[in-house]
Formats: C-alpha cells, sequence, structure tokens
C-alpha cells in the first residue's frame, strides 16, 4: 500500500484561504440577521434579505464555473476576496432596508465567485488519488468556523446599536483583508495560468457532474429543512435553545469531513455518499419522532456526519468525472446543486406547512428523500469504475 504523505503545499495555503474567508463569513451569518431586523423592524426582511443572497449566489455560480475556466483561478481567487471584503465594509454605511437588499445582491455575485473559484483551486491542488481528503479538510474548515465563529458575531453586536455593527462590519472587513493578502499570494506565486487547449462541454451546466449534483440536490432538502425550522425541531424535543442543534451538527462535521475525505479516496466515493445518505435519513428520523434531549443530539449528530460523508464523497466525484478544464463548471453545477436543495427544502416545508401537513410528518417524507438518494448508489458506482479504470490505464500508460 503507497504511504501517506504530507499534504500538498499549495493546497495548506489555499487551506489557509479558506480559513480566513469562512471566518469572515461566519462573523456575520447570524449577526447580519439582526442587522436585517434592527434596520428594518420588520421580521419578513429576515426571508427577503436571505432570499436575495442565496438566490443571487445560486444564479451566479454558473455564471463563475464560466469565469474561471476562461480566466485564471488564481486570479478570480483574488477578485472573489476583494469582492467580499467591499461588501462587508459597505453594510457599515447603510441606513434603509432597501440599501441592504440591493448590497445581498452583490453579496451572493460575491459569494458564488469566490467559494467556485476556492473549491476549484482545492481539487486542482490536490493529488488525483486525495482529491477526497483535500475536500474534506476544505469543508471541515468550513464546518469549524460554522461552529465558532456565528456566537463570536453575535456578541460583538449584542448592544444592537449602530456602533456595535459598525464595530462588528469593521471586524469582518479586517478578517477578510487578511483572506486578499493570501489570495494575492497565491496569485502571484503561481505561473500564469494558460486558457486550456481542451474541448469545453459547452453551456453553463457541466453534464458529466450532473448525477452527483443531483443527489446533493436531494439531500440537500433535509438540510434546508433543519436552517429554516431549527426552532421548531427544537420545540419538540423539549428543547429552549435552539442554537444547540447547530453546535452538535457543526462539531460532527468536523469530524465527518476529517475522515470522510480519507476513506472515500480509499473505500470508493459511491459507496461513503450511500452510507451519508442513510445517516441522514436516521438524523431526520429521529428529528420527527424524538422528543427528549438525547434524541435532539443524536439527530443532529447524525445529520451532521451524513451530510459530510455524503457531501465530501459526491464532491470529489464531481470533480474527478470531468478533466481539468472543465472542473472549474464541474464545482459550480456541483455547489448550485447543494444551494437549490437548501432552497428547495426551506419552501417545500412552507408549502406543505401551510397545506395542513405537522412537521413530523414533513420531516418523515424528508426520510423518503434521503433513501431514494441511495437508489443514485450504482450509476455513481459506474461513474467512479469508469473514472478508475481510465486513471490505471493513464498510469499504465506513463510506466510503459
Amino acid at each position: 500500500m503507497t504511504p501517506r504523505t504530507s499534504i500538498p503545499k499549495p493546497l495548506v495555503i489555499v487551506l489557509v484561504l479558506s480559513f480566513f474567508m469562512f471566518t469572515a463569513h461566519n462573523l456575520i451569518l447570524s449577526a447580519l440577521q439582526d442587522f436585517v431586523l434592527y434596520i428594518s423592524g420588520d421580521t419578513s426582511a429576515l426571508g427577503i434579505s436571505f432570499g436575495i443572497f442565496t438566490g443571487f449566489a445560486f444564479m451566479f455560480r454558473f455564471i463563475s464555473g464560466r469565469i474561471i475556466e476562461r480566466s485564471s483561478v488564481t486570479l478570480m481567487l483574488a477578485l472573489g476576496q476583494v469582492m467580499l471584503s467591499v461588501v462587508f465594509i459597505s453594510y457599515a454605511a447603510l441606513g434603509a432596508i432597501i440599501e441592504i437588499y440591493v448590497l445581498r445582491v452583490f453579496h451572493g455575485i460575491a459569494w458564488a465567485l469566490a467559494t467556485v473559484a476556492i473549491m476549484t483551486a482545492v481539487v486542482q491542488r490536490s493529488p488525483p488519488s486525495r482529491v477526497g481528503e483535500g475536500l474534506g479538510y476544505y469543508n471541515g474548515v468550513n464546518s469549524f468556523a460554522m461552529m465558532v465563529f456565528p456566537a463570536v458575531g453575535s456578541a460583538m453586536a449584542m448592544m444592537n446599536t449602530h456602533e456595535a455593527y459598525d464595530f462588528l462590519f469593521t471586524m469582518t472587513c479586517a478578517v477578510s483583508l487578511v483572506a486578499i493578502a493570501v489570495a494575492v499570494v497565491i496569485w502571484r506565486t503561481n505561473r500564469p495560468e494558460q486558457s486550456s487547449d481542451a474541448p469545453h462541454s459547452g453551456g453553463f451546466v457541466s453534464r458529466a457532474a450532473l448525477r452527483p449534483s443531483l443527489s446533493i440536490f436531494v439531500l440537500s432538502f433535509g438540510f434546508g429543512a433543519v436552517l429554516s425550522y431549527s426552532p421548531s425541531i427544537a420545540a419538540m424535543h423539549n428543547v429552549a435553545n435552539s442554537g444547540l442543534y447547530f453546535t452538535w451538527f457543526a462539531g460532527s462535521m468536523v469530524v465527518g469531513y476529517a475522515v470522510g475525505g480519507f476513506l472515500s479516496d480509499r473505500r470508493g466515493h459511491s459507496m461513503m455518499s450511500a452510507i451519508g445518505c442513510c445517516c441522514m435519513a436516521i438524523g431526520l428520523l429521529l428529528a420527527a419522532i424524538g422528543t427528549e434531549y438525547f434524541t435532539y443530539v443524536v439527530s443532529a449528530c447524525a445529520l451532521g456526519i451524513g451530510l459530510s460523508l455524503a457531501n465530501v464523497a459526491l464532491n470529489a466525484l464531481a470533480s474527478l468525472v470531468v478533466s481539468e478544464s472543465d472542473q472549474a463548471r464541474a464545482m459550480a453545477t456541483y455547489s448550485a446543486g447543494m444551494d437549490g436543495g437548501i432552497m428547495v427544502g426551506s419552501f417545500m416545508i412552507a408549502i406543505l406547512l401551510n397545506a395542513g401537513l405537522e412537521l413530523p410528518v414533513i420531516l418523515m417524507i424528508l426520510v423518503g428523500f434521503a433513501f431514494i438518494t441511495v437508489l443514485n448508489t450504482p450509476g455513481l458506482d459506474r461513474m467512479e469504475s469508469i473514472y478508475r479504470s481510465r486513471d490505471r490505464d493513464h498510469a499504465l500508460g506513463e510506466s510503459a
């Protein structure tokens, strides 16, 4: 068996960048919703603001893939961080809700470009046999930031005054400036990237990456439910603090990503995604039928581990089945699939609740969707077999 080697230095630098990018993002993740409420005084503005951000991030991911594959990954990496930094400091100058709505459009566009670029950079700087491991580290950094920094950002703005929010946005921008510095180092220390002569698949969507993207799309219905209705799930389990769900959820994701990428590289991406789907189904089932703190915690942990295992395996597979010239578009297609699933899941629950269904019943329906995703495993396994066969033939050709 080939011994494991250390993480390639170019990948380490990209992971450092991802830490500062996700730290800045999560510092205002929760507090920004408080700021929207502070400015507007209208709870409906929360949904509108978040919907504008996620909607434009979802749409611009496809465009980002095209931009990146026709220019330079590292240049777009730096540009995305610059755009985010400008957005962060601009929040401090706003005083009307309509201004926030407009800035949320640009925030979504900047987030789409930055995340598609950094996912592409992670894939391109990971050895082909360790792409899952590289993506595991990347997503683990994101989960750690989500576990720690939303609470830090909320604490900074606890006074709920314009001065407190100005301080938060200034600190967030300062962290983002560090991300810019790291991104510029990556850009300047890499040789200029030449446009590939390899033919592109055409359009904004990577057809080769559609099958794993479809799996994460359907699986993310449950993730959207948890994001949108965590207070209701907490009440069902007689838990007062709904934020505890995300603490256990994010902590479990850190563990899942730490081992999931490594295992999927060695045991098979399709098999690991199937295990993740089953874990998510168990988590949703416990969320639906549980009534106490124990089932609340186990549900959060099962969902976190399940999502992390499935996400890192499917993400790696989406990157491996395409040529390097199409990797940016594949990452855009895959990440849009996850964003789209979260949005559909959130809207689906709202529609079904208005139709008279109870939340536990809806969660049971989502359990079915998670198990349906497992049915895609044979197709994913065929994709992986074709890739591994092609990779093995390539290795034999080089050794000949």
